[in-house]
Formats: structure tokens, C-alpha cells, sequence
């Protein structure tokens, strides 16, 4: 009867939810290293925010952070991809993606932390990045890291002292993530069939005990 009533339990189809949501970022902020450049960045520069360079001399880079609590607990990522708009006014340059794990605020450390996630070649022309970054932020979520940091930065250096990139930073044009997820919840059958297999238990100690009052109860 046990096996029966589990069996039909197990029976009793699991619901697997497919989502996609839109990751904004937690903290942004960009930062200088002067030159001569060390690999030390020195000072915030928050009016410079979205500065991308590096001319051999002095480099900007910006660092964003984003928080992966959004994702519902259970969820597996299918696919992740960080996208970005890039404004460059002149010449043939480099971008390159590097991540790491963050807490939530970007700090002076993180603009020089490698962890490259993927490169793109742009012209001098408005662009739009788009980084695939599932293997990364599995693996961050794998681990139990609360938040994804990546840095942008101009590698290798430009050879001719072009100007200055930019990311846009607006309310509709700021760097995101899109993650397509699944959730796979707890069994049910497995938790229900623990229940069934404890009211039978339960069920067979009360009539072993009525059994055993009635005979003491005989003459």
C-alpha cells in the first residue's frame, strides 16, 4: 500500500518556471590612473562617470556592480549577457570586459582586477556592446557571490592619443544584464510522499495499540 501511495504521489507532475529579468546596476563609478600609468588607480572621478581610455599615459576605466539576489532562489541560469551602449570618436580601439566578484560598491581595488570576460573591437562610430556573460555570473552564483563587478577598460593602449570613450550612464541607455533563467522547485512528490509514509506510521502504531488494549482487556 506504502509503495502504491508513493508511486501515485511521484506521479504528480512538477511545475518548472522559465523567466527572464533585467539587472540594473547597484553601484557604478569611474576612476583614473595617472600618468605615467602604474596599474594603481588614484582618485574616483565622478564627473568623468562612463570614461573609457587608455593612451599609454593615463587610463579611465568604469567599474558597475550588479546584484544577483534579483534572482529568485533555484534558479539556473540559461543565459546571461551584459549589454552596453559606446560612444568613440575617432580610431580603431579595443574594449575589453573583465569581471570579478563585488559586494554591492564599487571601491578604487576593483578597476585593476582581471577576470577577462570578453573583448570587442569598435570603430569611431556609436556602438553597442553586448558581452555574453553566462559561464561568469554561473559561476558567481555557483559560489554564492551576492554581486557581479565588471570593469571596462581600453586594452591594449591606443598608440595615437585618442580622445576619450563613453558609456552611457542614462536611465535608458546605462549598462544591463538580461538573464533568461529556469526554477526547478523542491519536489513535491518527494515531500508529500514523506507525509503519506508518516500518517501510514502513525496509522499502524494506533491500531497496534488498540489491538493490544483490547487483549489486555479479555478474560
Amino acid at each position: 500500500m506504502l509503495a502504491l501511495l508513493g508511486g501515485v504521489v511521484l506521479l504528480v507532475p512538477e511545475r518548472v518556471r522559465a523567466a527572464a529579468i533585467t539587472l540594473p546596476f547597484a553601484d557604478a563609478a569611474t576612476a583614473v590612473d595617472n600618468g605615467f600609468q602604474d596599474g594603481v588607480f588614484d582618485a574616483f572621478t565622478p564627473l568623468n562617470l562612463g570614461s573609457v581610455v587608455n593612451n599609454g599615459g593615463t587610463s579611465f576605466r568604469t567599474a558597475l556592480e550588479f546584484d544577483l539576489r534579483a534572482l529568485p532562489p533555484g534558479a539556473i541560469i540559461n543565459s546571461a549577457a551584459l549589454n552596453a551602449s559606446l560612444n568613440n570618436f575617432e580610431g580603431t580601439r579595443q574594449i575589453a570586459l573583465n569581471g570579478y566578484a563585488g559586494d554591492g560598491t564599487v571601491r578604487l581595488s576593483d578597476f585593476a582586477l582581471d577576470g577577462l570576460v570578453g573583448l570587442r573591437t569598435v570603430g569611431p562610430t556609436p556602438s553597442g556592446l553586448n558581452f555574453d556573460v553566462t559561464s561568469f555570473l554561473s559561476d558567481l552564483q555557483n559560489s554564492g557571490a551576492p554581486f557581479a563587478g565588471f570593469n571596462f577598460r581600453e586594452d591594449p593602449a591606443n598608440q595615437f592619443n585618442y580622445t576619450v570613450m563613453n558609456i552611457p550612464m542614462g536611465v535608458y541607455d546605462a549598462p544591463r544584464i538580461t538573464v533568461d533563467y529556469t526554477v526547478i522547485p523542491e519536489p513535491a512528490g518527494t515531500a508529500l510522499f514523506g507525509l503519506v509514509a508518516a500518517l501510514l506510521v502513525l496509522t499502524r502504531q494506533r491500531h497496534r495499540a488498540a489491538g493490544l488494549g483490547s487483549r489486555t482487556l479479555s478474560p
